[in-house]
């Protein structure tokens, strides 16, 4: 779609800055809102970058665990800037297990915390979304999943479906029954 722009002699890639000014205006939404709902905006601040910053070092390590004989060879290339080696589930998953120890060492309550992180989260979403769109790599990508696996439908999904149209397709299920 849009992945670069040119800027005099330096070439700028437009997914990873909506990325990063998605990052930064969810933050700021969330501190925002940690201060409406009368909690420690620095704690929520830090609680989202310790989660982020453990999601990424964990998505790293867990590729590199899975591909282990790779970075045998050459060690040096788990510092390398390539979001393909990384393993989001695992990313996900640490850093969520981080942030939450962090809001429990912080005592920190759950609901008014995730209350005051859902509007930044609202807002990284859309900045992910343009960032997709930007680089084109998520525009009607062939997908492989059909009926039985995909929301209990019997009818198979078309082939050539994006992820809206999946949500549309799982959410329409749902609300019209077999």
């Amino acid at each position: 779609m849009f992945p670069f722009f040119r800027l005099g002699p330096f070439l700028l890639q437009l997914p990873g800055l909506a990325l990063l000014g998605g990052l930064w205006l969810g933050l700021s939404q969330a501190e925002r809102e940690a201060a409406r709902l009368k909690l420690d905006a620095a704690a929520i601040y830090n609680l989202t970058f310790y989660g982020l910053i453990a999601g990424v070092a964990g998505a790293r390590l867990a590729y590199a665990a899975r591909y282990w004989s790779i970075y045998l060879a050459n060690p040096f290339s788990l510092l390398a800037l390539t979001p393909a080696t990384l393993y989001p589930d695992a990313g996900l998953a640490i850093g969520m297990a981080v942030a939450v120890y962090f809001g429990w060492r912080r005592h920190l309550p759950l609901r008014p915390t995730l209350d005051a992180l859902a509007p930044g989260l609202a807002i990284f979403l859309v900045a992910f979304g343009i960032a997709h769109f930007l680089s084109g790599d998520a525009f009607a990508r062939p997908r492989n999943f059909h009926g039985p696996s995909i929301c209990g439908m019997t009818t198979a999904i078309p082939r050539k479906s994006t992820r809206p149209s999946r949500a549309f397709w799982c959410s329409s299920w749902r609300v019209a029954g077999p």
